[in-house]
């Protein structure tokens, strides 16, 4: 049922617009937003069949031929610009200073853990031993 709404749908668009296979242009249209695609998106799609004809080459080559490289090692995913994707965005400067704080404050946490746990342990020591003496300052060795 879906699926022939979807046909319906699609053959509606194309008589609208035209067959989009016919047009000579490097511009790539959404049928269903009517919106030009990215150049960025563009590009790597008109390269998607040559960038998997040479992976399928270097598995073949590795994995078959020369058998340098073990048939269950996973394939790394090409990570190419699609349709449903929107473009890279840059982190802006107010979200690489949040994070840089967040990794501030897990530090002084840490440290600050640490502090008490060495305290702790130096209480404990000097309660048991009784020639120990706290300093408020570490001692110098000489």
């Amino acid at each position: 049922m879906m699926f022939t709404q979807h046909v319906k749908s699609l053959v509606g668009v194309m008589e609208e617009l035209g067959n989009p296979f016919l047009e000579e242009g490097k511009e790539l249209l959404r049928l269903d937003t009517r919106d030009n695609l990215d150049a960025a998106v563009a590009s790597s799609i008109c390269q998607a069949e040559k960038i998997g004809k040479e992976k399928y080459e270097a598995f073949v080559t590795s994995r078959l031929i020369e058998g340098s490289t073990p048939l269950s090692e996973p394939v790394k995913k090409n990570k190419l610009l699609l349709f449903s994707w929107p473009p890279p965005r840059e982190k802006s400067k107010a979200s690489l200073q949040v994070s840089s704080l967040k990794s501030d404050v897990s530090l002084f946490q840490g440290s600050t853990l640490l502090a008490n746990h060495e305290m702790a342990t130096l209480m404990i020591s000097s309660a048991t031993n009784p020639n120990h003496v706290l300093h408020p300052y570490p001692t110098l060795v000489s």
